[in-house]
C-alpha cells in the first residue's frame, strides 16, 4: 500500500498529526518522490497547495499558509463550504479558523451564494439566487500539533496566523453537491480564476519547509 493510501486509510481511524508525521518519515523517500513532480499552486483564497493524491474524489493535499506569498484573488470572499469533510493535520506553524452558521434569508441578507465550478485549468464562482445571513459561530487557533476537522457543507474561513505554516488536508467522499462561497449581495457577477503555478523559488521554499519536517 502506497504512502498516500496508508494516511487515506488511517485518516477513516482517527489520524492525529504525531500519526500523519510518523507516517510521513516512515516512508519520506516515497514523500519525496510524490513531491518532485508536483506543481505549487496559488489557491484563489490565498494559500499555496499541492495535490498529492486523488481517488474516487478523495484527495491529500499539502496546504503551505505563508505571510509573504498569501495573495488572495479579488474579490476575496474567505467563507466557503466543502461538497465533502475534511481533516487538517497542522504540521508547522498556526491557522486561524472561524466557522458560520448560515440561514436563508428573504429579509435582510447579508450575502448571496456562489458555486464553483473546478476544471483542470482552472475554477469559476458562478451566482445564485439563493440569499442568506451568515454569523461567525466560533474562532480558534489551530497550532502545530493540533488538528480540526469540517463536516460537509460547513461554512468556515481559514487564514495564516503563525507563518510558515503547513497542513495536511485529507478530503472524505463528494457528496455530488457544488463548493460554495458567500459573497456580496449586490451585483451577481461571474468570476474566473484560471490556475497559477508558484514561481521556483517559492516553490522550493515551500518544499524546504516540508522536509524540515522529515528530518
Amino acid at each position: 500500500m502506497s504512502l498516500l493510501e496508508l494516511l487515506v486509510e488511517a485518516s477513516d481511524s482517527d489520524l492525529d498529526t504525531l500519526g500523519a508525521l510518523t507516517l510521513l518519515r516512515e516512508h519520506i523517500s516515497e514523500a519525496n518522490d510524490v513531491l518532485s513532480d508536483r506543481p505549487v499552486l496559488h489557491h484563489p483564497l490565498g494559500f499555496l497547495q499541492v495535490r498529492l493524491y486523488d481517488f474516487n474524489g478523495r484527495t491529500v493535499r499539502l496546504h503551505f499558509w505563508r505571510s509573504d506569498s498569501y495573495r488572495p484573488r479579488f474579490p476575496y470572499w474567505p467563507v466557503h463550504a466543502h461538497p465533502y469533510s475534511l481533516r487538517s493535520l497542522v504540521l508547522s506553524g498556526a491557522v486561524y479558523q472561524t466557522t458560520y452558521q448560515v440561514d436563508n434569508a428573504p429579509d435582510g441578507p447579508t450575502h448571496r451564494v456562489y458555486e464553483v465550478e473546478y476544471r483542470a485549468d482552472g475554477s469559476t464562482r458562478r451566482p445564485t439566487e439563493h440569499l442568506v445571513t451568515a454569523v461567525p459561530t466560533r474562532s480558534y487557533i489551530c497550532s502545530a500539533g493540533s488538528r480540526y476537522e469540517i463536516p460537509t457543507s460547513e461554512y468556515h474561513q481559514t487564514t495564516p496566523h503563525a507563518s510558515p505554516g503547513i497542513t495536511l488536508v485529507i478530503t472524505g467522499y463528494p457528496d455530488g453537491s457544488p463548493a460554495r462561497v458567500l459573497g456580496d449581495v449586490s451585483i451577481p457577477a461571474v468570476h474566473d480564476y484560471p490556475v497559477v503555478q508558484t514561481a521556483d523559488e517559492l516553490r522550493g521554499a515551500c518544499l524546504r519547509d516540508f522536509e524540515r519536517l522529515l528530518i
